[in-house]
Order: structure tokens, then sequence, then C-alpha cells
């Protein structure tokens, strides 16, 4: 199973005579009766965590396992860190899972264990859909648990990782071999570097033999109990070769510094990474000439719900992933989860339709009705809600337009349009929709903009059911009698693209005919109660930018044979504008996509677990334009 599929991860065949057995590989997740102990022999004093924890230099330890199982090591791993006094300030726990428990499974399995019972309580409120690929779960303000549903060596090939501390714990190598290839760990030596620890159960010579050709020195100890031995290992980065991406053109470099950040833009974007420091303890400050949460972001309401095609695409994976990320951080106080109807009435929306239903998907995230596909959990955003809930009255912002930006001595400086100092940043982000691209002293953004329209109108009865339905436009049922329509997406032409967009008068009417003709939509008697124009940033393909901006007149010389198609040639990595960062061109899904997104920039800033695989980092990397036109030879 692909992790960039529509797959779902099959359940576990299991048995519980003599030990949680797994009948696929026919072998036991742990040993009966000495699970908690064996697992704090193997990969606890294995990998010495409890002395390394005190003596990390870093804010944060990342642990990966291969296979997840129960969480029996999960459990025991918490256990030791919240016994431990001096450590990082975040702990990372990394586990890869072919066939995750059930619900119903995992929380048989805690109510045996009383003393992780509240862990057992927390993974099953918190435990994902099958769906392959990264899982984000926020366990604890210390603790994230990244689960990683599919094939272990196809899902660790597509990520960006660190790892400080291996578990290799899946399944006895005769019976599993799959989890134990020579390909696996060249994969976790390219995840590694100078001190990685690995820890595991087994002695079996091919494993010995495969870590030290992945560049890892070995040890056997004693084993666990009837385990006469069994394997630890240190990575020596000098030992072993590995080769590398032979066109690093989109780097994910972490800010040489991680302080005194400042995002121009206080749209969703720039929001949702206010919010995303804040968790971390990182002190930020918002620059914008407009309030929090107006101009294209100040619509009273949105709709989040997941955008999938017919077959898997990079855009479909992004975005629902973006919408899982999206229903965890939302809370019931903003975001009314009344489900939304995607109307089916085109031939080629029926197509579409048909196509879906070759696939299997979560019952939580779609099923169907007679009008179209309804997707239960989605639904809509109080925008100005969300404001009130993610700042506070001491909110850092400064109510003011950048006009130019310029690096001096290891410091962003920020002036206004009478060129007057207003800031001055270690890391600088920039989030302000179309207005990041008028900013002077910044590269060019390959950003276009869009004029839109929103309608909230009151009208008698219930001229829809009440959920959000969401056809050539969207309706949204803001109360028993209001009822907001939108949206517009105008083009408009470049120079207007940095003025205030203006309401139509005829805003409602237009909003209004894109429900002309369909069945069971009525808004006869309505009135007009006000409505909202923004003017949205998107790019050429329709995916947001995330990530850090690249060097281009470095990356034009350093790729300049690139449309040679030598692909055998090894190009430098793309380099990068230090600390200098861009989260814009959500377009009309910004309500769904900006929490992750601001995740992942957040994440990517301070060097930590990327809650995204490479391939979706990539479609999103602020240099992939360049990148394509220099592959054209279109320079």
């Amino acid at each position: 199973m692909k992790p960039l599929s529509y797959d779902l991860a099959p359940e576990p065949a299991l048995s519980e005579e003599g030990g949680w057995r797994s009948l696929t590989f026919d072998d036991v997740y742990f040993l009966p009766g000495c699970g908690e102990d064996e697992s704090r022999y193997v990969f606890i004093e294995g990998n010495q965590l409890e002395q390394r924890w005190q003596q990390h230099d870093a804010d944060h330890f990342v642990v990966a396992e291969t296979g997840f199982g129960s969480g029996l090591n999960l459990a025991v791993t918490l256990k030791a860190w919240r016994k431990c006094q001096q450590k990082p300030q975040h702990l990372h726990f990394i586990s890869f899972e072919l066939y995750p428990f059930t619900v119903e499974q995992l929380n048989f399995f805690y109510q045996q264990l009383p003393e992780f019972a509240t862990l057992g309580q927390r993974l099953c409120a918190t435990w994902p859909s099958r769906r392959a690929g990264i899982h984000r779960i926020e366990l604890y303000d210390d603790v994230t648990l990244t689960l990683v549903f599919g094939d272990c060596l196809e899902s660790i090939r597509v990520m960006d990782l660190k790892v400080d501390a291996w578990y290799l714990d899946g399944f006895d190598p005769k019976k599993n071999p799959g989890m134990w290839t020579m390909a696996m760990f060249e994969q976790m030596s390219r995840c590694s570097g100078p001190g990685t620890t690995v820890a595991t159960f087994t002695a079996a010579s091919a494993v010995r033999k495969c870590l030290v050709a992945a560049g890892f020195a070995v040890t056997k100890r004693q084993g666990f109990v009837r385990k006469r031995e069994m394997i630890i290992a240190q990575y020596d980065d000098s030992s072993c070769i590995l080769p590398h991406d032979k066109q690093p053109w989109a780097p994910l470099n972490k800010a040489k510094i991680s302080c005194d950040i400042s995002i121009i833009g206080s749209g969703i974007a720039g929001l949702s990474l206010f919010h995303a420091f804040q968790k971390v303890g990182k002190r930020v400050t918002l620059i914008s000439n407009t309030p929090v949460m107006s101009a294209a972001s100040g619509n009273q309401a949105g709709l989040v719900m997941p955008m999938l095609t017919a077959q898997p695409s990079l855009e479909s994976l992004l975005y629902w992933r973006a919408f899982d990320f999206a229903l965890k951080q939302y809370q019931v106080t903003h975001f009314h989860q009344q489900g939304v109807l995607e109307l089916v009435c085109s031939d080629k929306k029926k197509q579409w339709m048909r196509r879906l239903k070759l696939h299997r998907w979560p019952d939580d995230l779609l099923n169907w009705s007679e009008k179209g596909v309804h997707y239960p959990s989605a639904g809509w955003l109080d925008t100005q809600q969300l404001k009130c809930d993610w700042i506070s009255v001491n909110l850092p912002w400064i109510h003011k337009n950048v006009e130019r930006v310029e690096q001096n001595h290891g410091y962003w400086l920020l002036f206004d349009e009478s060129d007057h100092l207003i800031q001055k940043a270690r890391v600088l982000i920039l989030a302000a929709g179309i207005g990041s691209r008028a900013i002077q002293g910044l590269p060019e953004l390959p950003l276009s903009a869009r004029h839109g329209q929103t309608s909230i109108l009151s009208c008698p009865g219930q001229p829809v059911e009440n959920q959000a339905i969401n056809a050539n436009g969207y309706i949204i049922p803001l109360s028993d009698s209001q009822y907001l329509l939108g949206a517009s997406f105008d083009h408009l032409p470049e120079s207007q693209w940095q003025q205030e967009a203006i309401l139509s008068p005829d805003h409602a009417q237009r909003n209004l005919e894109l429900w002309t003709g369909v069945a069971g939509v009525s808004f006869s008697g309505h009135e007009v109660v006000s409505g909202h124009a923004g003017i949205r940033a998107t790019t050429p393909d329709h995916l947001p930018l995330c990530g850090p901006l690249v060097n281009e007149k470095a990356f034009k010389r350093d790729y300049a044979d690139l449309h040679h198609g030598r692909h055998w040639h090894q190009y430098p990595e793309a380099k990068v504008i230090d600390n200098l960062y861009v989260l814009t061109g959500l377009g009309s899904r910004g309500f769904t996509s900006a929490p992750l997104l601001a995740q992942t920039l957040v994440d990517m800033i301070l060097g930590r677990p990327l809650p995204l695989e490479v391939p979706l980092l990539r479609a999103i990397h602020p240099n992939r334009f360049l990148y394509r036109q220099m592959k054209k030879g279109a320079h």
C-alpha cells in the first residue's frame, strides 16, 4: 500500500491466544505477561534514552518506530518521558504501520492495562481514519504522535526526517522479511545523523550486516529473557555514502535562528501561523494594513471540506490531509460540523462521482446520496469567532503597510510607505495574499488575483436543508433564516490587484444566479442583508506556496543546463534566502488548508518533523515554477 494513494490500510487479523498475535505474520506483538518490561529493556535502555534526554541539545527529540501495533512502545516511552526531569521541550514519536488496529481493538487492549488507560482513551479519541500516509496527532502539549499508515519502506522513502532513536520492532525477520531489507536500512541511514541510535530485539546476522552496510556501528548486548542477544547500533556518518537526490531544487531549510519572527499578513494564513507558533511557545508579531481576518479572509463563514479528484492526485491528497488536520484544530465554538452536500447535476460531475465510487472511502469522509456526495464530517467555519478563540487581547499586531524590506546583518528590516522602519525581525514570513507580491525588495512571487463576492440573505421558510451545499457556488446556513451565498471568482487586471476590493451592487443577484434551475433550492421572498468582497491570491497551478524562498540568481546559475536532461548529473542544493519564508496563494480553499500548511511551515522553520510527504511538499514549494521553467529552457 503506497502512502500517496486513495488506499485504506487493512485491519489486522489478531488472536489473543498465547498473547496478542498477528495471524498474518504468525508472530506475537510482545512476549506474553512481560510486554512492558521487554519494551523498556529493548528500546528505552537499548537506546539509552533517559541519559540522552538529559544531555540532548535540541529542543525536541525524535523517535521513529517500525511497527506501531498496539502502541505499547509508545506507552512505555511516555512513562519514561514523564519520569525524566531534565529533557527536551518536545517528544516526536513517529511510527509506521501497515495493519493499524481498529478503535475497538485498541480500546479492548488498553482495558487490560489499567496503568495506561488514560493513554488508551486518548488514542481511541484521536485515532485517525485508515487513509494511507501521514497522520499527525497532538497527544499532549509536549508530545506529538505521527502515525504513518502503509508499507514502511514506501512510506519512509517519501518522508523528510532526522531521527534521534530508532525502534526496529517489525516482527521476526524470517516471518516479515519485507521490513528488514537493505533498502529499508538505506532509508534509515538517510534519515539519521551523528549520534542516532538503533535498538531491536533481534540479533539476526542479516540485520547486523545490513546495518553495517548502511553506516551503523553495531554492538550486541544481552537479549531479553529467552533471547540470548539483541542488537544496538549507532550511526557513523563517515562510514557510508548513499545516493542523494540528483536535483535538490526544493530545499526545506530550517531557519538559522528561530526567534524574532514576524509575519506579514493577518488573514487565515497569518492567523494560522500565529496559532501554530503559539502552541510551541514562540512569540511572533503580525503586521498588516488591515484588521485581523478581514479582506480576503473577512467572509463571515467559510466551507471546510475535502477536494477529491476522480483519480489520486497530489492536489486531492493534499486537501484530504489538510481536511483531516483542520478537523483536529478547529473547535466546536467556531466550527459547525453539520456536513456538506456536494450536488451532482452535470454529466461531468456524474462521471466524477461514478469514478469516486470505484475507490473505498472512510465512512466519516464521504457517503453517497441521491443528490450527490455527502461529506458528514465537513462543515463551515465562523471566521470571526475563530479570530476571537485563537488570539488574545494582547495580540502583538502592528497595523502598518509594509512597503519594502531589506536584509542587513542577519535582520530583516521592514519599512512603511514613508520609509520609516516599523519592524526588525530575524525570521520573516510572507502571508499577505496578493499583497505579498507588492512588497519591494523581495523576489516576485508567481501569484495572480481573483475578485470574490459573498452575500448574506434573509429568507423565510427553509430554502435548503440544514447543511451546507456546494455546487457551482455554495450555500451556508448561518441560522434558521439567514444564509451565506458565494462566491464569484472573477479575473482582475493586474492594475487592480493592490486596490481595495469593491462590492458590486448586484452581488446577491450574481450569487443567486449560480443556483438557477437547481432542484430543491429556492430563495423566493429573500432580502439582502449584507455582502463582502475580497481579492484572493492564486497560483498558475492553483496550489499554495509554502516554504522557503530560493535565491533565483544562484538557482539559474547552478541549474543552467537542466533543460539538457542530464539525469545522472548531481546538482547542488538550491540556495535559499536566509530566514525568508512564504505561505500564500491559498485561493478559495484557505479555511481548509491553512492550519496544515501553517503547521508545516512552523515545523520547517524550527527543524522539526514535517506533517507532509516530500512529493506534497514539492507540489507546494515556492521554487516549483522556476524549476519547471529551467527544465523547459524557458528562462
